[in-house]
């Protein structure tokens, strides 16, 4: 695209390529600039998770020769925590995945890892005889959960449409 926009113009156009963290950083910097804030932060959330902040360039040790009165957007990367605690649930997930004990956080907040993780806790319910027979049975029967349909049921237990519809639920299984 490059080559055609200069073949095109007789100029080479700048490129950059932004962060999507940094670049929230920075769209929230800017839509704040009738307003004065402490700080700013970009964060995402739901398609993975990271964070980015603003950071004094004399506190930014691993780069040298740095302007001291500078600042620097930082990309955190925190998509790569791993000290969150994890359930039982949560391990025996990870272990399925080919990134095993990498990006744990992230993982375990995203969707459709959410979904698979609540249709295990319902098939252990099950098994431990926490729902009635027919719930039990449809339970242990279902191959997988969306997150969507596992929020929609928790949020309202009656809403119609989800794969609980086929289940056998009585008042105490909802």
């Amino acid at each position: 695209m490059v080559a055609a926009v200069r073949a095109k113009t007789g100029v080479a156009p700048r490129v950059c390529v932004l962060n999507d963290t940094v670049a929230t950083l920075l769209a929230g910097r800017s839509a704040g600039l009738s307003r004065r804030y402490s700080a700013y932060i970009g964060v995402i959330l739901g398609t993975g998770t990271n964070t980015a902040y603003v950071e004094r360039q004399d506190r930014i040790a691993k780069v040298p020769g740095l302007a001291p009165d500078g600042l620097m957007a930082i990309n955190v990367e925190s998509g790569n925590f791993d000290g969150v605690p994890q359930s039982d649930f949560d391990k025996a997930m990870d272990a399925r995945l080919p990134d095993t004990g990498r990006g744990t956080f992230e993982k375990m907040i995203a969707g459709a890892y959410l979904g698979e993780v609540g249709l295990q806790v319902l098939k252990a319910a099950a098994r431990d005889g926490l729902l009635s027979a027919g719930a039990a049975a449809g339970v242990l029967a279902m191959e997988s959960l969306a997150n969507k349909d596992f929020d929609d049921f928790t949020a309202n237990p009656f809403t119609a449409g989800t794969p609980f519809d086929a289940l056998l639920l009585s008042d105490d299984d909802r």
